[in-house]
């Protein structure tokens, strides 16, 4: 008899064991349902970046244009409202009748890194663990790229113009020196 019991204690403690389990996966896969694919995924400031939500229909109905926020990779985990000093306003992620977000910025002037875009959707809290502040898309905000007004020379691409151009002068002094010589 008492191993029995130690059978039904242990099978009711899998199938708690198991429903936690589903539990935990549910959350995580409706917290990462949410996500936004950029275009490009990297760039320096000033970077035009265009971005939509994954999949179809991502939101059940349509939204208020959702605030869109920019924040160090390394600071993301730990914002849990717009009200965070760390964040960097970029735009709004405007939500259609179908349900599908679109988004673009234009790059701020930071630190290049590692960045996260996080959108504050109040009506994600119920599918994302309560939070509100929800991690959609990574970006990488590479230096800028030197402000010149000039363009690159390559020594490859003007050897035959002034090969042609050195010709060309050394036969109009050789014609100005043979022209002089028969003048005398």
């Amino acid at each position: 008899m008492k191993h029995l019991s130690v059978g039904r204690n242990l099978s009711l403690a899998g199938a708690l064991a198991a429903a936690v389990l589903l539990s935990l996966l549910a959350v995580g896969s409706a917290s990462a349902a949410l996500f936004i694919v950029l275009e490009p995924t990297s760039g320096p400031p000033g970077t035009e970046v265009a971005g939509r939500t994954g999949g179809e229909g991502a939101f059940s109905t349509q939204v208020d244009p959702l605030p869109t926020y920019l924040v160090a990779k390394a600071a993301a985990d730990s914002v849990s409202s717009p009200d965070d000093p760390g964040l960097i306003a970029v735009g709004e992620l405007i939500v259609d009748a179908a349900g599908n977000g679109r988004i673009s910025f234009r790059v701020p002037q930071v630190e290049p890194g590692d960045y996260v875009v996080i959108v504050f959707c109040p009506s994600c809290a119920p599918f994302s663990a309560g939070r509100t502040m929800a991690p959609v898309a990574d970006f990488q905000v590479t230096s800028s790229p030197p402000a010149t007004d000039t363009v690159p020379v390559d020594p490859a691409r003007w050897s035959g113009p002034i090969a042609v151009l050195a010709a060309l002068l050394l036969a109009v002094v050789l014609l100005a020196a043979l022209r002089q010589r028969l003048a005398r």
